[in-house]
C-alpha cells in the first residue's frame, strides 16, 4: 500500500516538473501589417522585446514572442521593430501593451519617410488653420471692445484665455501632426476615414462637424460594458474616438480641447479597472490642461490595477511630480521614495538594466525628484540627483539614439538649470562646476544631431534653449565673452526656424535678446544693454501670447536707468506702467512691484508726473498688501526710508499738495499701514511718524 502511494506521488511530482517550464513560459502572438493597405501582411520584420527570444514575421505577417519570465499584465517593452526600408507606425499605441496570451499584438509598418511626409503636410494644415482661427478670435474681441460690450479688464482676461489656448496648440502642433500621420485607416470606421480626408483638404471644422453629428461619445458611454459583445464593440470604437480627440487638439481652441477631454474621460470611465485607460487620461489632464489635482485620483486608480513593477514605479514617479507642483511636498517625497525603491530593485536585473525604455524611465524619475528638491529650495540636492540620473539618460540614448535623444536633451536642460541655481544659491562659482555644465550642454547639442525627423521643430527649440542656458550660466559666472557667443548661437537657431512656428520661436528670440541684455547689464554696460531689451519689447509687444515676455523686457529696461537720459527714463517708465495697467491678467507680482517702485522713485525724484505717482503709489502699496503675504519684499529698513524719501519728494520737495487733500490722505494712510506690517525692521514707529509728518501743511 505504501509503495503504491509512493509511486503515485512520484508520478505526480514528475508530471509537475514536466509542466513547470510550460507554465513559466509566456507566448505573445503578433501580426505585422502595412498602414492603409487593407491589412496587407508584411514579412521579414524583426521584433525584439525585453526578456523574449527575438522573432521575425512570416509571409502572413505573423510572429510569436516567447518569454521565460513574463506574466500576464507585464509591460511589453519593444526594443526593436525593424525591416530595412520601413518604419514603425503605431509605436505610441504599443507603448502600454501588456503581455497577453489571448490578444494579438498589432504591429503597423509603412515605407520609410511616409510618416515624415504626412506629418509635414498635417503640420502646415494645422498651422494655417490655427493662425486663421486665432486672428478671427482676436478681431471679434476688438469689435466687442469698440462696441463697449466688454470692459478693458474683460477684454484682457478673454484675450489672455484665447492666447494661452492658441499658444498651447501651436507649441504641440508638431506632436499633433505626427499623431494624425500615424492613424491607420484600416482601423477606422467609414465616418472617421472621411473625417481624416477632410482634414487633409484643410477642412478641419467640417471634420469636427461630422463627429459632432455622430455623437460617438454618447454611443460609447451608452454601451453595456459587462457583455462580451459590448466590450468588443467598445474596443473597436477606440481608434475612431481617439482620432476625434486628436482632431479636436489639432484644431485648437478652448472648446475643442474641452471636447478632447470629454473623450478621454469617457474612455477612462468605460473600464475603471484598466490601468492604461486611467494612466492615459491622467497624462492628458497634466500634459494638456495642467490639472494636477484632477489627475491624481486617476494615477492612484491606475496604481491599484496595474501588476507591472515598472509601471508602478512610473505611476509613483508621476504622483511625486504632480504633488510637487501642487505644493504637497511631504506626500511628494513619499511617492518618490516608493518609485526609487522599485527602480533600485529593477536595475539589479539584467533585462531591465540593459533596456533603453527602463533607463529613460529611471532618468525621468530622477528629473521628478530633482524638481522636488528644487521646490524644497535645496538646489544642491537637485543638482546631485540630476547628475546621478544623467547616467541612465545617457545609457538610454546609447542603446536607442534616435528614439531617446530628445528626452536626453530635455533632461540636460533641467540639469543645466539645476547647475546654475546651485552655483548661484551656494556661490559655488568654481571652474569644475562651470565646465561640468558646458560638458552636459555640449553632449546634448551633439546628440541632437541624431534626432528623428519627426521632432525637428522641438529639437530646434531645445538647441536654442540649451544655447540660451549656457549663455546664462556663463553670465552668472561673470564670463561675458563666451556668454555672448552662446547667445549668438541661440539667436542663429531661432532665426533659422522662426518661420516654421512663430509662436514657439518668437518667445525664444525675445528671451535671447533679454539674456544678451542681462549679460551687458551684469557687466554694468547699461547703455549697451538698452537696445537689446528694447528690441525684445518690440518683438513681443504686439503679440498677446507674449505679454509676460513684454513685461519682463520693460522691467529689464527700467533696471538700466543709469545708462539713460532723463527723457528716456520718463518715456520708458511711463510706457512700462501703462503696459502693466493695461494687462492686469499678466501681473507677475514681484516684477510689477519693481516697475511701480522704479517708476515712482524716478518720477518723484525728477518732479515728473506727480499726480500719476500718487495713483501708482496707491496701486503699489495695495499690491504689497495683497501679494507679500510672507512680508519679505521690504526686507531692509532702507526700503522704508526710501519710501519716506519718495513721499517727501512728492509732497515737500516738488510742492505741497500734489492733487487734493483726500488723495494725499489716502496715500499717507496706506503708506503708514504698510510700514506697520514690518515690525521686525528697526525704527518702524519713527518711520511711520516721519510719513505722518508730511500731512502738516506749509
Amino acid at each position: 500500500m505504501m509503495r503504491a502511494v509512493f509511486r503515485v506521488c512520484l508520478l505526480l511530482l514528475c508530471l509537475l516538473q514536466a509542466e513547470l517550464p510550460v507554465c513559466a513560459q509566456m507566448r505573445q502572438a503578433g501580426k505585422v501589417t502595412l498602414q492603409n493597405s487593407g491589412r496587407k501582411p508584411l514579412s521579414g520584420v524583426q521584433v525584439k522585446a525585453m526578456g523574449a527570444v527575438p522573432a521575425s514575421s512570416d509571409v502572413q505577417g505573423n510572429f510569436s514572442l516567447h518569454f521565460n519570465k513574463a506574466r500576464p499584465g507585464q509591460l511589453l517593452l519593444l526594443d526593436e521593430v525593424y525591416k530595412e526600408g520601413y518604419e514603425l507606425v503605431n509605436e505610441q499605441a504599443l507603448k502600454r501593451w501588456t503581455v497577453s496570451s489571448s490578444r494579438t499584438l498589432p504591429v503597423v509598418m509603412c515605407p520609410k519617410g511616409t510618416l515624415a511626409s504626412a506629418q509635414e503636410k498635417y503640420y502646415e494644415i494645422g498651422k494655417s488653420h490655427n493662425m486663421a482661427r486665432y486672428a478671427e478670435a482676436c478681431h471679434k474681441l476688438e469689435e466687442q471692445l469698440k462696441q463697449n460690450r466688454l470692459s478693458v479688464e474683460q477684454y484682457n482676461a478673454r484675450l489672455n484665455e484665447i492666447s494661452e489656448a492658441y499658444q498651447k496648440t501651436m507649441a504641440q502642433l508638431e506632436d499633433y501632426a505626427y499623431a494624425m500621420a500615424c492613424y491607420n485607416r484600416d482601423d477606422l470606421d467609414r465616418m472617421s476615414v472621411r473625417a481624416l480626408a477632410l482634414v487633409e483638404q484643410g477642412k478641419v471644422d467640417e471634420a469636427l462637424s461630422l463627429y459632432e453629428k455622430a455623437q460617438l461619445v454618447r454611443i460609447y458611454q451608452g454601451l453595456e460594458v459587462k457583455e462580451i459583445q459590448a466590450e468588443q464593440e467598445l474596443e473597436s470604437m477606440l481608434p475612431s474616438l481617439r482620432l476625434n480627440a486628436d482632431i479636436c487638439l489639432f484644431a485648437g481652441g478652448e472648446e475643442n480641447i474641452g471636447k478632447a477631454r470629454d473623450i478621454y474621460e469617457a474612455i477612462a470611465w468605460s473600464d475603471t479597472t484598466n490601468a492604461s485607460y486611467a494612466y492615459e487620461y491622467a497624462e492628458f489632464l497634466t500634459g494638456q490642461l495642467l490639472l494636477f489635482e484632477e489627475a491624481k485620483p486617476w494615477l492612484l486608480r491606475a496604481l491599484r490595477h496595474t501588476t507591472d513593477p515598472l509601471q508602478r514605479a512610473e505611476l509613483y514617479s508621476g504622483l511625486g511630480m504632480i504633488t510637487t507642483y501642487t505644493g504637497e511636498l511631504k506626500q511628494s517625497q513619499s511617492y518618490l521614495a516608493k518609485a526609487g525603491g522599485i527602480y533600485e530593485e529593477l536595475v539589479t536585473q539584467e533585462d531591465y538594466k540593459n533596456d533603453a525604455y527602463f533607463n529613460m524611465a529611471y532618468a525621468t524619475y530622477a528629473l521628478n525628484e530633482g524638481r522636488f528638491w528644487d521646490a524644497s529650495e535645496m538646489s544642491i540636492n537637485a543638482f546631485e540627483v540630476l547628475a546621478e540620473g544623467l547616467k541612465y539618460a545617457t545609457k538610454a540614448v546609447q542603446l536607442q539614439p534616435e528614439k531617446y535623444v530628445y528626452q536626453f536633451a530635455f533632461y540636460t536642460t533641467d540639469l543645466l538649470g539645476a547647475t546654475n541655481d546651485f552655483a548661484v544659491q551656494y556661490r559655488q562659482k568654481k571652474d569644475d562646476i562651470l565646465q561640468g555644465a558646458v560638458t552636459f550642454g555640449s553632449l546634448a547639442l551633439e546628440m541632437l544631431d541624431w534626432a528623428d525627423e519627426k521632432e525637428k521643430i522641438k529639437i530646434a527649440q531645445l538647441k536654442a534653449g540649451i544655447y540660451n542656458g549656457l549663455s546664462v550660466i556663463y553670465a552668472n559666472f561673470g564670463q561675458t565673452e563666451p556668454s555672448m557667443t552662446y547667445a549668438d548661437s541661440c539667436r542663429m537657431v531661432v532665426e533659422e526656424n522662426e518661420a516654421l512656428n512663430p509662436v514657439l520661436f518668437r518667445p525664444l528670440l525675445a528671451q535671447n535678446l533679454t539674456a544678451v541684455g542681462q549679460n551687458l547689464y551684469l557687466a554694468e554696460e547699461y547703455e549697451a544693454a538698452i537696445p537689446y531689451f528694447f528690441e525684445s519689447y518690440q518683438i513681443s509687444k504686439d503679440l498677446p501670447f507674449l505679454t509676460r515676455t513684454t513685461l519682463s523686457a520693460l522691467h529689464a529696461l527700467m533696471l538700466c536707468v543709469p545708462g539713460m537720459t532723463e527723457k528716456q527714463i520718463v518715456e520708458l517708465s511711463r510706457l512700462a506702467v501703462d503696459f502693466l495697467r493695461a494687462h492686469p491678467q499678466v501681473l507677475a507680482p514681484r516684477i510689477a512691484f519693481d516697475i511701480y517702485w522704479i517708476y515712482i522713485n524716478l518720477n518723484a525724484a525728477l518732479g515728473k508726473d506727480l499726480p500719476f505717482c500718487e495713483e501708482m503709489m496707491l496701486e503699489m502699496l495695495a499690491l504689497i498688501q495683497e501679494e507679500d503675504t510672507e512680508k519679505v519684499w521690504f526686507d531692509d529698513v532702507s526700503y522704508v526710508e526710501q519710501l519716506a524719501t519718495v513721499l517727501y519728494a512728492m509732497y515737500r520737495h516738488h510742492g505741497t499738495v500734489v492733487t487734493d487733500r483726500k488723495t494725499k490722505r489716502a496715500v499717507l494712510d496706506k503708506a503708514i499701514e504698510i510700514v506697520g506690517r514690518y515690525p521686525d525692521l528697526p525704527e518702524m514707529e519713527i518711520n511711520q511718524q516721519v510719513i505722518e509728518a508730511l500731512w502738516i501743511e506749509d
